[in-house]
């Protein structure tokens, strides 16, 4: 995915949210595929008003956590996009054992604030959740 990822980045199309939600795998090649553009950009095309940060924030990179970053002074790149990607995997990890997914493990990261994703991330002893 990464690879076809980043052409369309070239091209100038951001995903814009990458999350387990939005990724897929085609059966027939087993290449994993993403769906659900409605929070994608097009490079100079329109804004989305109100939407300059946009997607699950709890995946978000750390870059676009801190307070310029949520108010889009920081400019997007490619690695903002492909750390959310990365994000991805500690969340499969911690949520699910044995290929099941436990109940109300990390609930909190459905409801918490940039903040605290950003304490979380950078390892701070304030985490979300209990």
């Amino acid at each position: 995915m990464p690879p076809g990822h980043f052409k369309l980045w070239e091209l100038g199309v951001q995903h814009d949210d990458p999350s387990l939600a939005n990724i897929m795998v085609d059966p027939a090649t087993g290449n994993g595929v993403f769906n659900d553009w409605d929070f994608s950009r097009v490079e100079d095309g329109p804004m989305r008003t109100g939407a300059e940060r946009t997607g699950t924030i709890s995946l978000m990179a750390l870059d676009l956590l801190i307070p310029g970053g949520l108010a889009a002074k920081i400019p997007r790149l490619y690695r903002h996009e492909l750390e959310r990607l990365i994000w991805i995997l500690p969340w499969v990890f911690i949520q699910y054992k044995d290929g099941e997914r436990t109940e109300g493990t990390l609930e909190e990261w459905h409801t918490g604030s940039p903040t605290q994703y950003l304490a979380v991330k950078k390892f701070s002893r304030n985490p979300v959740g209990p």
